[in-house]
C-alpha cells in the first residue's frame, strides 16, 4: 500500500521531519549534551571543544562564500561542518553550565545547611521533597555552596509538615550524604540506587534527609512566588467548592485537585497503581493535555467576548503562564505553553508557525536555560511522545482513516455524519494512543522499570474524559462561584467513573503493566532514535516501512540490550 504525504504525511513541511531546518542542529546538541555527561573527564577539554566548534564555523562561512550549485560538494561539506560545529559548541556549552562534584569521597555526617528551594512535592505519606540550591554551607564544605541537592523532610503526621514554597530560603539540620550512598535515616533497595543513578544523572550528587522540626523559614518567596502560591491557593478553593453538601475530602473530589494542579500526593497509593497499571498515570501530570485544553478554554471564551483575534494571545497567555507556574512548572507543561505561545503569537502577527516547528524550538530554549533537562524524566518523556504524535500518530490516523472511510458507504443525514464522526474519533484516538505508548516504552523501562500495553486501550478514552475535566475546572476559575460549584460537580462525577474504571480493570487483570528494565540510557536513546527516525525517513515508501518497522526495530533494540545488561 503506497502513501502519500497527502494522504498520511504530517504537516511537518517538506518531505519528512528531518526537513525542518533546526531539527538536525537540535539532534546534534542534544547528541553532545549526552555525549558530554557521560565523560566528565573531558571537562579539561571544554576550551578545545569550543575552538573546534567555532573553527568549524569559520570553514562554514568560507565555503559559503565559494560560488556553487545547489547540488555541490562544497554545500553538503559546509552543512556537515554546521552540524559538528553545534555538536563541539554543546559539549563545551554543557560543561561551561554544569559543574563538578567538589566532594566525590565525601562521607554521610549532620550538617546544617540554607537552602533555597527550588521545587517542592508533597509525598503521599508525611513527606515533603524536591530540589533546591545551597546558599549557605558548613565551613568545611565552602565548595557546597551554589551546587544543587536532592532534599526530603519527614514529619510523624502530615500536619506537621512546614510549608514551603519555590524560591524560599530556609534552614534545615540534618544528614547530607553523597548521591548513591546509604544514610543513617534512610534505607536503601533496588528502586532507590535507580533513583540515584538517575539524580546523578541530572548532576545532584548530593541528598538532604531532615526531620520537620528541622526545618526553620530564613528568607520568605520572593513577590512573584508569593502571587504563585496565592494563585494556586486561589485554585484549590475553586476546586474544593462543591453544592449539596459533598465531602470536598471524598475519594473523586481529591482525584479531581490532583488532576487539575498535578499534586499526586492527594490521590492514594492504590489509584496510583491501578492508573499506572493501565497507562495512565500521566493524566496526573500538568503536561500538554491540561495547558491544551485550558487555552482551548481561553479561546473559547475570548471568542465568545468578540476579542480580536490578534489580541487574544496577549489577554489568555498570562493567564496561561500563571496556571503553568501555579503547578509547579514542570518541564511538560512549560514545553507545552511555549509550543501553544508561539503558535498562538505567529498565528496573531500573520507569520504562521507549525506546531513541530514550535516544539523543535520550544526544546532548543529549554536546553539552552538548562541543558541538565536532558536528563530529566519529564522532559525526555513529554518531548518525545509529542514528536512521536507528529512523525507516527497523526500519520497513522490520516492512513487508517482514508482506508476505513472509504469502506463506509456514502449517504447523507445523521446517521452516516454521527458514524463517520465516531469513526474519526475512534481512529484518531487510537493512533494518538498508540504513537505516544509506543514512545513512552522505552522511556518507562528505563527510568521506571515497568511499562503498560493496556494504555493504548484506555488512554483513548481517559484522556479525552481527563480534558474535558481539565476544560470544566478551568472554566470555574473565572465564573461566579455558584457556577463553578456546578462545573465542579459535573467534573467530580466523571472523575469518579474514572476511578472506577481503573480499578475494576486492575482487579479483574484487565490492566497489568509488566516490569521490564533498560539501566543503559545509550540503549534507551538508539531504541528512541530508531522508532522516530523510520517513519521519518521512509515516509513514502509503504505502509510496512512506515509504520510497522519502526517498532519491530525499537522492540529489537530493546531485546538486544537485555543481553549485554
Amino acid at each position: 500500500m503506497a502513501l502519500s504525504d497527502d494522504e498520511t504525511g504530517p504537516a511537518l513541511g517538506g518531505e519528512n521531519a528531518f526537513a525542518y531546518p533546526l531539527f538536525p542542529y537540535l539532534l546534534a546538541a542534544m547528541c553532545a549534551l549526552g555525549a558530554a555527561a557521560s565523560a566528565p573527564g573531558m571537562r579539561n577539554l571544554a576550551c578545545l571543544f569550543l575552538m573546534s566548534g567555532l573553527a568549524l564555523f569559520l570553514a562554514n562561512f568560507s565555503l559559503s562564500l565559494l560560488p556553487c550549485g545547489e547540488r555541490s560538494p562544497f554545500k553538503e561539506t559546509a552543512y556537515v561542518f554546521r552540524i559538528l560545529g553545534v555538536f563541539f559548541v554543546g559539549a563545551f556549552y554543557f560543561y561551561f553550565r554544569t559543574e563538578p562534584n567538589p566532594y566525590p569521597d565525601f562521607a554521610p555526617s549532620q550538617t546544617e545547611l540554607e537552602l533555597r528551594i527550588e521545587d517542592v512535592s508533597r509525598g503521599s505519606g508525611a513527606m515533603l521533597y524536591g530540589t533546591a540550591l545551597v546558599e549557605r554551607a558548613p565551613r568545611d564544605l565552602p565548595k557546597l555552596a551554589g551546587m544543587r541537592v536532592w532534599f526530603s523532610v519527614f514529619a510523624d503526621t502530615p500536619s506537621l509538615l512546614p510549608d514551603v514554597s519555590p524560591s524560599e530560603v530556609v534552614g534545615m539540620r540534618g544528614i547530607l550524604s553523597r548521591t548513591g550512598m546509604e544514610s543513617p535515616m534512610q534505607f536503601s533497595n533496588k528502586d532507590s540506587d535507580k533513583f540515584d543513578e538517575y539524580l546523578k544523572g541530572r548532576m545532584v550528587f548530593f541528598k538532604f534527609v531532615a526531620r520537620a522540626p528541622n526545618i526553620v523559614s530564613v528568607g520568605k518567596a520572593g513577590s512573584i512566588s508569593s502571587f504563585v502560591e496565592s494563585a494556586r491557593a486561589y485554585m484549590l478553593r475553586s476546586l474544593s467548592e462543591l453544592p449539596f453538601g459533598i465531602a470536598s475530602e471524598s475519594e473523586a473530589a481529591r482525584t479531581y485537585r490532583a488532576m487539575i494542579l498535578g499534586d499526586k500526593s492527594l490521590i492514594s497509593a492504590e489509584q496510583k497503581q491501578n492508573f499506572r497499571d493501565t497507562g495512565t498515570m500521566h493524566i496526573f501530570a500538568v503536561s500538554g493535555l491540561h495547558v491544551g485544553f485550558a487555552a482551548g478554554a481561553l479561546f473559547a471564551a475570548l471568542s465568545l467576548l468578540r476579542v480580536n483575534w490578534r489580541l487574544q494571545p496577549a489577554l489568555a497567555l498570562p493567564f496561561l503562564l500563571l496556571y503553568v507556574f501555579a503547578c509547579g512548572a514542570k518541564p511538560s507543561s512549560v514545553r507545552a505553553f511555549a509550543m501553544i505561545a508561539i503558535v498562538w503569537i505567529a498565528s496573531a502577527i500573520g507569520r504562521g508557525s507549525g506546531a513541530f516547528a514550535a516544539l523543535i524550538l520550544a526544546a532548543f530554549a529549554a536546553l539552552i536555560v538548562n541543558p541538565l533537562e536532558l536528563f530529566d524524566a519529564g522532559f525526555t518523556l513529554s518531548y518525545a511522545i509529542v514528536a512521536s504524535i507528529f512523525i507516527f500518530g497523526l500519520p497513522l490516523y490520516r492512513c487508517a482513516y482514508s482506508a476505513l472511510g472509504s469502506a463506509i458507504p456514502l449517504g447523507r443525514g445523521r446517521a452516516f455524519s454521527a458514524l463517520r464522526s465516531l469513526l474519526n474519533w475512534t481512529v484518531c484516538a487510537f493512533s494518538i494512543s498508540l504513537g505516544a505508548m509506543l514512545a513512552s516504552f522505552p522511556l518507562g523501562a528505563h527510568y521506571f522499570s515497568s511499562v503498560s500495553p493496556m494504555a493504548v486501550l484506555y488512554s483513548p478514552f481517559f484522556v479525552s474524559a481527563a480534558g474535558f475535566v481539565v476544560a470544566l475546572g478551568f472554566a470555574g476559575f473565572f465564573l461566579p462561584s455558584f457556577v463553578a460549584c456546578m462545573l465542579n460537580l459535573l467534573a467530580v462525577m466523571i472523575v469518579r467513573a474514572m476511578n472506577l474504571c481503573a480499578s475494576l480493570g486492575a482487579e479483574n487483570g484487565l490492566a497489568q503493566g509488566f516490569g521490564f528494565s533498560m539501566p543503559s540510557g545509550l540503549a534507551t536513546a538508539i531504541a528512541l532514535a530508531a522508532f522516530l527516525c523510520i517513519p521519518s525517513i521512509f515516509s513514502n515508501r509503504g505502509f510496512f516501512l512506515r509504520f510497522c518497522l519502526a517498532p519491530i526495530a525499537m522492540f529489537a533494540i530493546m531485546a538486544l540490550s537485555q543481553l549485554y545488561a
